[in-house]
């Protein structure tokens, strides 16, 4: 877990309150009756950051979108600190990220995160100070339409952590950024989310990543059905030769 680095790290956080645990055991997802991820036992502790990685269409999408609520389990249960939640619940306490960044592009950045304190029904007294972490202050008036892709990646990640939640859900947030720009916006994020507590869900194709900013990458396989292959603890950039032969072995 993070400490606090400075006085002006965050200053309305509860520690007490941040981070939650996950649990999924013996469950399967998918849509109808087509089972795509199959989890034996997936497990992340508060503030713990985890990647997803696997080959394109294996299901980390739709795992993620069981975790958010916006999908039930076709067998078993996802569990926050002990128990099935409700999607209000969710709404409070779990934050996910989209590829497309949900923000409407009628509102300011600033006024896209008023939005989303009001939804999660939180203070908007946050939103500066949220953006300003970020490294996002300079676009706070500036509309969707109008800004950079790293600009456009910032904005949404703020959107997201706004009412700190207790678990952030990452879906390749940094897809077309450069690598100089998708470097320095990953590590305000997970700066952001160390300070704060947050446990983070990041899927990524970018093995380079997964082993820079995790704590552990969970390497998925699929034949036919996604099961998790490894769960490797990152040792940082040295790690990506264990996620690239797990993900030989079982592609």
């Amino acid at each position: 877990m993070a400490t606090n680095p400075s006085q002006s790290a965050v200053t309305s956080l509860d520690p007490r309150q941040c981070g939650l645990t996950l649990e999924i055991r013996q469950s399967e997802f998918g849509y109808g009756s087509k089972v795509i991820v199959r989890i034996d036992e997936l497990t992340l502790r508060p503030g713990e950051k985890v990647a997803l990685v696997g080959s394109s269409g294996c299901g980390k999408t739709t795992l993620l979108s069981a975790i958010a609520g916006a999908s039930e389990p076709l067998r078993g249960r996802v569990e926050l600190e002990g128990r099935s939640r409700s999607r209000e619940w969710r709404i409070q306490n779990v934050a996910r990220t989209l590829q497309a960044f949900p923000l409407l592009h009628w509102l300011t950045v600033r006024e896209n995160l008023a939005l989303a304190c009001k939804i999660r029904r939180v203070s908007r007294l946050q939103v500066e100070e949220i953006l300003v972490q970020l490294s996002a202050a300079h676009v706070g008036d500036s509309y969707p339409r109008n800004l950079s892709g790293g600009e456009r990646c910032r904005a949404s990640l703020a959107q997201a952590v706004v009412g700190h939640p207790k678990l952030l859900l990452l879906d390749e947030p940094f897809t077309g950024l450069d690598l100089l720009v998708k470097e320095d916006v990953a590590r305000s994020m997970f700066r952001y989310a160390s300070r704060s507590e947050i446990g983070v869900i990041l899927v990524t194709h970018d093995i380079r990543d997964a082993a820079t900013f995790c704590d552990r990458i969970v390497v998925l396989g699929k034949n036919p059905v996604t099961e998790i292959v490894a769960d490797i603890a990152s040792q940082g950039p040295s790690t990506t030769a264990a996620i690239e032969e797990a993900l030989r072995a079982k592609s």
